[in-house]
């Protein structure tokens, strides 16, 4: 089985990598932060800034060449931005989240589609937020913004793709303990516990919980589950 998973630095995406890990797979990954370029045995790691994410490309279809069109792309980048509200919004500042968040996985998946063609079953998943259903807050436009519109191109993408069995769902975490979510929420350990009180099941979400998830819709039992968006937030 061939993966690509990007945002695989740290957070959310490294978790992912970690619980998917099999040496009999081969893995591609893309990260901004605490990664290097480097090919270790079935391991492709890419440093890539996913505002230039034309980038994608050249190590994309080396992989490929070496084992294969993709069997699950696991899309996990993000950037939550600079916290600002819609009318003092820097539109230089909303396009860079836009490149990272929504536009780099749009190119990839395009790029990739006549592979997808080709294979018996492949899977996308998308990891999003569940700060879409609170519509997000006051500051943080860019961040909701690019993140809201993953879901009408995950029930797009799984209407066109059904015919070649191209499957694409996607996960809504609820509060984890990542530094992408302690920016988007302006953390503090008040901010932090006020929110957590928030929640029915009064805890964080485990990124295990996801792993699971997304562990279960790459495999062959969930070959007919495709434009789903499953979120997990302890209730909310």
């Amino acid at each position: 089985m061939n993966y690509l998973i990007t945002g695989a630095s740290n957070g959310i995406g490294k978790s992912i990598f970690e619980s998917l890990y099999d040496i009999k797979n081969n893995y591609l990954l893309f990260g901004n932060k605490n990664i290097v370029n480097q090919t270790k045995n079935n391991i492709h790691k890419h440093k890539i800034d996913l505002k230039n994410y034309k980038k994608l490309v050249k190590p994309t279809q080396k992989f490929i060449n070496l084992y294969g069109p993709l069997n699950n792309i696991i899309i996990s980048a993000g950037i939550a931005g600079e916290l600002s509200n819609f009318e003092n919004l820097k539109f230089d500042k909303f396009e860079e989240v836009l490149k990272v968040n929504y536009l780099s996985n749009i190119f990839l998946l395009r790029y990739l589609w006549k592979f997808f063609k080709t294979k018996k079953y492949t899977n996308i998943i998308i990891i999003s937020s569940n700060t879409l259903k609170f519509v997000g807050s006051e500051k943080n436009f860019s961040y909701y913004f690019s993140k809201s519109i993953l879901e009408s191109q995950t029930l797009y993408l799984s209407k066109i793709g059904a015919k070649h069995n191209i499957n694409v769902n996607l996960i809504r975490p609820g509060v984890v303990d990542t530094f992408m979510y302690k920016n988007v929420i302006n953390y503090s350990k008040k901010n932090l516990k006020n929110r957590i009180s928030k929640i029915p099941r009064k805890s964080m979400i485990s990124k295990n919980e996801i792993n699971s998830l997304v562990k279960y819709l790459c495999s062959y039992e969930a070959r007919s589950i495709s434009g789903n968006i499953f979120t997990i937030s302890g209730g909310e």
